[in-house]
């Protein structure tokens, strides 16, 4: 049988009586469950039903599942896109104790993105906080999965350390931007704040 990341997909074995418990037949065993409904669109299951069975060892239609995820995805992503917001107006007021934890919530979570990353290295930057703006960096690259720093993340960290007058890890930063798999373009954005940093 196929499986598709933590859930496997089964058919329904029926043709016993009905009754409150269902029987899913995979290759090695059969799996005795109770209800014999899916839980999201609460219809009975029908002989030759695709079901899932979730890590958490419920049933559903595995059509139902996909919907579900779809919908997740959009919940997840709309979540995501308000954190980045409230740390964007943090970052404006510079209150860096509120970023943090708004951030570190969001990662425990799992709700961040390398837009959510890019923004609390701004917050860092913004409050002075150049050496943990580059851990935040750093972090980014390396947690699993890793996500990779656009041209706005390292525009931001460039602002920071060339205004610090680290030149030397603005220069780092430029041969790794050039270097990246795909390469980060700089834009004029991103040479006004290198040039501004070198005044």
């Amino acid at each position: 049988m196929p499986l598709k990341r933590r859930s496997q997909v089964l058919t329904a074995n029926l043709d016993l009586p009905r009754s409150s418990f269902l029987i899913l037949v995979t290759a090695k065993k059969a799996i005795c469950m109770p209800l014999a409904q899916c839980s999201i669109c609460q219809e009975d299951f029908e002989a030759d039903d695709e079901l899932r069975v979730l890590p958490c060892k419920h049933a559903e239609h595995a059509e139902c599942v996909n919907e579900q995820r779809v919908l997740n995805r959009a919940q997840r992503k709309k979540k995501i896109m308000g954190t980045n917001r409230r740390l964007q107006e943090l970052a404006r007021r510079k209150q860096l104790t509120k970023a943090e934890s708004c951030f570190h919530r969001a990662r425990a979570k799992g709700l961040v993105d390398v837009h959510t990353y890019s923004n609390m290295v701004n917050v860092y930057v913004r409050c002075g906080c150049v050496p943990r703006a580059e851990l935040i960096f750093k972090e980014m690259k390396t947690r699993r999965p890793p996500l990779v720093p656009n041209v706005v993340t390292y525009t931001i960290l460039l602002k920071g350390v060339g205004n610090a007058g680290r030149f030397h890890v603005v220069k780092e930063l430029l041969r790794e931007m050039e270097q990246a798999v795909p390469p980060q373009i700089p834009t004029l954005r991103t040479l006004n704040t290198v040039l501004r940093s070198c005044m």
